[in-house]
This record gives structure tokens, sequence and C-alpha cells, in this order.
């Protein structure tokens, strides 16, 4: 993952923990949670990847 994807991925899941804290819905602050979440995985799963890779 470069730069420009990392910084993407940290954007949308600032913007998602923001949407999660103002929705007045349960499940929609739910679901932007999710979404949080789901990014930073992304993140997470990049990194491991990129290590296996060096460590080939």
């Amino acid at each position: 993952m470069d730069k420009t994807d990392r910084d993407y991925y940290l954007s949308r899941i600032a913007q998602e923990e923001i949407a999660a804290q103002r929705a007045t819905d349960p499940r929609a602050a739910s679901s932007h949670k999710h979404l949080a979440e789901e990014y930073a995985s992304l993140i997470v799963a990049s990194g491991q990847q990129e290590a296996a890779e060096s460590d080939a």
C-alpha cells in the first residue's frame, strides 16, 4: 500500500468515526463504526502482507 492509499483510508476512518458519533439512529452509528473498522483492517492487512513479502 502506498502513502496515498494509506492516507485515504486514514481519512475515511476519521470521517466514519465522526459520522458514527453524529448519527441519531443506532443502526447508522453501528454501520459507520463497522466501516471504520473495515478501513482499519485494510491498513493492517496491507502491513502484514508487506512484512511477509519483505521476509521472503
